[in-house]
């Protein structure tokens, strides 16, 4: 069975990154806060690994690559606030409906 979604903070295990890879759809990779990625589960287990293994073997420029290349790749949706009517008026049961 594959979960629908996996919200997984920062601290990834050994292992961890294949169980999200296996039995996520959809994975959020979040840092410090900051939403890195979202993608499908296999996706982000990948982009995570490379950066994680771009650090442990102290290629701190080739892991800030991947990160903006991750970034890049993920942007969110633009918001559009869209006003109605029903917020100008008195509500329902003022107006007798």
């Amino acid at each position: 069975m594959r979960f629908p979604l996996l919200i997984h903070y920062w601290a990834l295990e050994v292992g961890a990154a294949q169980v999200i890879e296996e039995m996520c759809a959809r994975a959020l990779w979040l840092m410090n806060g900051e939403l890195i990625e979202d993608d499908p589960g296999p996706q982000i287990t990948h982009d995570y690994r490379w950066w994680s293994w771009n650090i442990a073997k102290n290629k701190p420029e080739k892991a800030v690559t991947i990160l903006t290349a991750c970034r890049e790749k993920w942007k969110p949706a633009g918001v559009r606030i869209q006003h109605s009517e029903s917020r100008t008026s008195p509500y329902r049961h003022a107006r007798g409906v």
